[in-house]
């Protein structure tokens, strides 16, 4: 008997397993490509050409990996700002589990990891913004979609050795302490899961984060829920530890702008409840260089608020020296000037012995 012509449904139903095969067969082909060192060096190149002439700004990438659905890797990344100096080098950049939505301006990985970073940001002689902030704005104006802001979510964020500088070239550099102005910061490790970032806002949870800044202050230990924005500074849950100092409870600061923290005592709001701590004068001074010179450490619970020039404390039980106990309120204005800071206290407890005050 004569065989059967095929049904339009079976014949659509070969076309798209033949589609499928096909697709398979290339998106196959495309990855082992780039695996070959010769096929991701003329990609990298074409990728960072585009992306030098859509920024306006130098960026080289020295070879990528691609495999998809699962990975994507950068060697040797830099991109340059809008006065053609260095504004971020990045030796490994690894993305794991990457998805990306343009219509939500959203953007998600499972895991990212750098290596060897530096992000040189500053605001150079004449300008009123920041060399990254410029770069944005560039790439926001070529952007011709309005809408939210974008979101970026990660599971997991490894960074090891990272540099990290910001300079203002119309200020002049302060002789001790941090300096807001010229920051220059090295961490060893960052590691931390659930990071947010939307607008100018950041949150992680941080697991591990050890620095050292150029002005003596060492970072050995920060754990916490962490939140940063030009807004303020919030940490849940911390756990911070210094060669001097070991605090754990909860830390806010709330300022206008980043700009405050250039004046630390008297533009920064503080709000610390704090569990047993050991706080030392050596550490608060490169924040408040009125202290520099004093070398003091008390241990500490209770709640504080306010900038450190009008100083609150309720609850408070500090005790120092070999036998100095107080507990009860205090409200100190005048800091760091303790020569004429004005103090009102509330004593529940009070002792001390005089070699303690000497």
């Amino acid at each position: 008997m004569p065989t059967a012509a095929p049904t339009p449904l079976r014949r659509l139903l070969r076309w798209t397993g033949r589609t499928v095969l096909v697709l398979l067969l290339l998106t196959a082909i495309i990855a082992g490509l780039l695996t070959v060192p010769a096929v991701q060096t003329r990609v990298a190149g074409r990728l960072a050409a585009w992306a030098t002439e859509e920024l306006g700004a130098e960026v080289r990438i020295g070879a990528i990996a691609f495999r998809p659905f699962s990975e994507l890797e950068l060697r040797g990344v830099y991109i340059g700002d809008l006065h053609g100096d260095t504004l971020i080098a990045v030796d490994l950049l690894r993305v794991d589990g990457l998805q990306l939505s343009t219509g939500r301006r959203h953007v998600q990985a499972r895991t990212l990891h750098l290596r060897n970073a530096r992000f040189a940001l500053g605001i150079a002689p004449g300008d009123t913004t920041s060399n990254l902030t410029q770069l944005v704005d560039k790439l926001a104006g070529a952007d011709t979609t309005a809408g939210a802001d974008w979101t970026v979510r990660c599971g997991v964020v490894d960074i090891g050795a990272l540099h990290f500088t910001f300079h203002r070239a119309d200020s002049l550099p302060i002789p001790f302490g941090v300096d807001f102005a010229h920051v220059d910061v090295r961490g060893d490790r960052i590691r931390g899961h659930q990071f947010r970032a939307a607008g100018d806002s950041i949150g992680i949870h941080l697991e591990e984060l050890a620095l050292s800044e150029h002005s003596g202050f060492r970072l050995d230990q920060l754990l916490g829920a962490a939140q940063v924005s030009p807004r303020g500074i919030t940490i849940d849950h911390m756990r911070l530890r210094t060669p001097h100092s070991a605090i754990s409870g909860r830390l806010r600061f709330t300022t206008p702008d980043w700009a405050a923290y250039s004046d630390f005592t008297s533009a920064v709001n503080m709000r610390l409840a704090l569990d047993s701590s050991l706080v030392d004068f050596r550490d608060i001074a490169f924040f408040a260089p009125g202290l520099e010179g004093i070398e003091l450490p008390i241990h500490i619970s209770g709640r504080v608020r306010g900038p450190v020039s009008e100083m609150k404390g309720r609850d408070l039980d500090i005790r120092f020296g070999e036998r100095s106990h107080f507990r009860g309120h205090a409200e100190l204005t005048g800091l760091p000037d303790f020569a004429n800071t004005f103090m009102l206290v509330d004593v529940d407890e009070l002792r001390t012995m005089y070699t303690d005050l000497a």
